[in-house]
């Protein structure tokens, strides 16, 4: 049962008292016996529902008119009340057979119509109803303009999973080629060269670094101070990042962490985040926390598991907010980690002098060198090779 009022309308017009011949009053037993057939013709021919060839809505047709009794004989009943069949009983004998046969929703429909008539008749409904039809194009428009923004301002970013090496190299296949370490599968090379920069580097000619054969590069983003602390951005990170994407190499970026509690090494993610500033990224932000040669640094005694709790809370930083996450070091470096809780993030593993590393567990990335020549750039620079996923 609905509880809208123009729902109920029907079923309250259905329940008005219905016109029989048994409703007349005692004196209609006076009435002469021409008269009492004419008045139930007449009765009948006034309600719908006892004469089914009466037309519709209340219509009279001709013949109807034709057997209707004169006013003569009308006047001569005084005991009959005078009952008109005007139009709105008409129509709620109508309403009434509509619903017993089962279609109530006719009056609500007839309703609306009228109510949507009397709206759209006036100045102000028109305006109304053109303002309201506006406002819905104008939120699809919006909507839909939004939705399109917020999938196209968010760079579909690699994941962490994508250089955790889950196989190790068959180093048969990894040698020099002039000067540089490459890994071929049937003579084929499938390796990538890279190199990693910062501000000690200077001004970096990147057309030429790419030029020279370089397929990626880590560029320093920021680093902490290991006496006091002190968080800062590398003179060059911009430069190098706008200009290296430029030249057409993959870029991530590195952070020298000397972080001593989780706390810090939160604070130093979200110092990346914050120059990043949403820009995409082809390679991971490496966590690189090693000791400094030569200064007594604030974290060289942390305890394994200080250093770990303090890599994982800023990979996963890194990694919640849509960017890969990574780990870097030398053999002593990657020692002080309990490697099992980092396992989500891959290896980036340092160690010169060797043709091939003397650690053969997981790491994509091998630093083999940091007296690398390349075009482009007028120091020596470290040298890098990524291996095949497979």
């Amino acid at each position: 049962m609905s509880d809208d009022p123009l729902d109920s309308a029907p079923l309250s017009l259905s329940m008005r008292r219905p016109s029989r011949a048994g409703d007349a009053r005692p004196q209609d037993d006076a009435v002469s016996e021409e008269a009492q057939p004419r008045a139930a013709s007449e009765r009948a021919g006034r309600h719908p529902r006892h004469n089914p060839a009466r037309a519709p809505r209340g219509r009279s047709s001709a013949p109807d008119r034709a057997a209707a009794p004169s006013r003569r004989t009308r006047a001569a009943e005084p005991a009959t009340p005078r009952r008109e069949p005007v139009a709105d009983q008409a129509d709620a004998g109508q309403d009434t057979s509509a619903a017993r046969a089962g279609a109530p929703a006719s009056g609500f429909a007839r309703r609306a119509r009228e109510i949507a008539d009397t709206v759209l008749s006036t100045r102000n409904g028109r305006f109304v109803a053109a303002s309201g039809v506006a406002a819905l194009i104008l939120i699809v428009v919006v909507t839909a303009s939004v939705g399109s923004c917020v999938t196209s301002s968010a760079p579909e970013q690699p994941l962490s999973a994508d250089f955790v090496s889950h196989v190790t190299p068959n180093w048969e296949d990894l040698h020099e080629e002039d000067g540089r370490m490459v890994y071929t599968v049937d003579g084929q090379v499938v390796s990538k060269t890279g190199v990693d920069v910062s501000e000690h580097q200077g001004e970096i000619d990147w057309a030429a670094v790419a030029d020279d054969g370089v397929d990626f590069a880590f560029v320093r983003l920021g680093r902490r101070g290991a006496a006091e602390g002190e968080v800062v951005e590398d003179a060059y990170f911009n430069t190098n990042y706008v200009e290296a994407r430029d030249a057409g190499l993959d870029v991530g970026v590195y952070f020298f962490s000397q972080s001593i509690t989780e706390e810090e090494a939160v604070q130093e993610a979200e110092f990346v985040l914050s120059r990043l500033a949403g820009r995409p990224l082809d390679y991971p932000v490496v966590y690189d926390h090693e000791p400094v040669e030569g200064v007594e640094g604030r974290s060289d005694n942390l305890s394994i598991e200080q250093m770990t709790i303090n890599a994982k809370a800023f990979c996963d930083r890194i990694a919640e907010a849509g960017y890969p996450a990574m780990i870097y070091g030398n053999a002593t470096d990657l020692a002080r980690y309990s490697l099992r809780d980092l396992s989500s993030y891959g290896i980036w593993f340092a160690e010169y002098g060797s043709t091939i590393p003397s650690r053969l567990g997981r790491f994509s990335i091998w630093q083999y060198t940091n007296q690398g020549q390349v075009d482009g750039i007028s120091r020596t620079v470290d040298l890098n090779i990524r291996f095949p996923e497979s």
